[in-house]
């Protein structure tokens, strides 16, 4: 699995590569990209009759809004 969505999850494995040690910090560039995708399903979210707006209003209900954000933003990257 590659591109966007691996990149900003945590699991090194999904990267194809091991954990360098204990604790390996994130790059910058992820950081930047899963707050920029966060911000873009917030507005995507906004909008009730869209497709992510519809996705997350029904994972929020039984998931809660948090988890259903992160699944927002993974669809998003999937998107991209």
């Amino acid at each position: 699995m590659g591109g966007i969505a691996a990149l900003i999850t945590s699991d090194t494995r999904k990267l194809g590569r091991a954990p360098r040690s204990a604790y390996s910090p994130r790059q910058p560039a992820t950081s930047n990209l899963k707050r920029l995708l966060g911000i873009a399903a917030m507005v995507a979210i906004r909008n009730k009759n869209s497709y992510l707006g519809v996705y997350f209003r029904r994972l929020a209900a039984r998931r809660g809004g948090k988890r259903a954000l992160v699944a927002v933003i993974h669809k998003l990257a999937i998107a991209i």
